[in-house]
């Protein structure tokens, strides 16, 4: 093979994989697509919207908040223009059990949002405060994982460890007393 006919070749290579990486990054950014408007005038608006939320929630802590941050503000805010006034869907933010809250305020976005996955996926007469409190909880713990700083924070150590030792409801319940 001659030298203009390798370098062709690997700048062919290069150009390919350059092409699929940025195939790749833009398909990873697909955020989900937004009503380009939306009015909540009534409970049945709010409910119209719970399967574009819900799939709203689950993309946004499905991403690191680095990621998408254009798509990720877009989607943030439908979240919580949908949330503010939905009748079933009540979050419930304890900072007595957000030890976290202090040092990474942007965690409350998951909490928020873990509390409204559970809300949509419980019926309303079956949910409690500290199930909506241990979803949160989880959802944290679940985006905090793709984080290595994060991972080495001691309050979300402690959280994990009481995830996985399934001690997270007795905990929560310990903090609301005090």
């Amino acid at each position: 093979m001659e030298l203009s006919s390798k370098k062709s070749y690997y700048n062919l290579v290069l150009l390919i994989g350059v092409c699929l990486f940025t195939v790749h990054t833009a398909a990873q950014c697909e955020s989900p697509a937004l009503p380009n408007s939306v009015v909540f005038k009534n409970v049945a608006d709010y409910r119209s919207q719970d399967a574009k939320a819900a799939e709203c929630l689950e993309w946004l802590l499905s991403k690191d908040s680095f990621e998408c941050s254009e798509q990720r503000e877009a989607v943030n805010a439908y979240v919580l223009v949908w949330l503010s006034g939905h009748p079933d869907v009540i979050a419930n933010v304890e900072t007595r059990v957000m030890p976290f809250i202090d040092r990474h305020p942007e965690l409350l976005f998951p909490m928020l949002h873990g509390s409204a996955e559970y809300a949509l996926s419980t019926n309303k007469k079956d949910q409690t405060q500290v199930n909506a409190l241990v979803s949160g909880l989880k959802a944290v713990d679940r985006y905090c994982r793709s984080s290595k700083s994060l991972r080495k924070d001691p309050d979300l150590k402690l959280l994990h460890k009481l995830i996985r030792k399934k001690k997270i409801s007795s905990w929560i319940e310990d903090q609301q007393k005090v």
